[in-house]
């Protein structure tokens, strides 16, 4: 998956330098300004004092499908909270969700199933198909054994 590497530099009296750079014009000779005009314009160092530095690393989202049987009629399917209160202990998405975004590491996820049920209701049969997508993960490259661990505690 593609992995995204931002940085970003905050470098104090940047201002001046960009306005210098802008009053800086070409002569007819581009090599005669850059040796003679340039040097006057930039009589110090670019960088002054300390510099700060932000680096991020970022990866597209990991996907994992499956399907789900619910054989409980009190287990609901989404974390279900009326007025900031839980309803039911845990969900079906928290059962499924929780221990694999532990394997991946990720920031969030977003779980997503086909259709939706209430709570008295039971999914038979070849299970309910769902995705979950785990956003900015800390790792890509998994082995099988692991998702097998984490199907268990499920």
């Amino acid at each position: 998956s593609p992995f995204e590497i931002n940085i970003t530099f905050d470098v104090s009296g940047e201002k001046e330098e960009l306005e210098s750079l802008r009053r800086f014009r070409y002569a007819d000779n581009p090599k005669l300004a850059v040796r003679y005009r340039l040097p006057r314009l930039y009589y110090k160092p670019a960088i002054n004092g300390k510099t700060t530095c932000t680096i991020s690393a970022l990866h597209d989202s990991v996907y994992v499908a499956g399907r789900y049987n619910k054989y409980s009629r009190t287990l609901s399917q989404t974390p279900w909270v009326i007025d900031g209160i839980r309803k039911a202990e845990t969900s079906v998405e928290e059962l499924i969700a929780l221990p694999i975004s532990k394997l991946v590491n990720a920031k969030d996820y977003v779980f997503l199933s086909s259709g939706r049920e209430d709570v008295d209701v039971r999914t038979l049969g070849r299970g309910r198909p769902f995705v979950i997508e785990f956003r900015h993960p800390s790792r890509i490259l998994y082995l099988p054994e692991e998702f097998v661990a984490a199907e268990r505690v499920c």
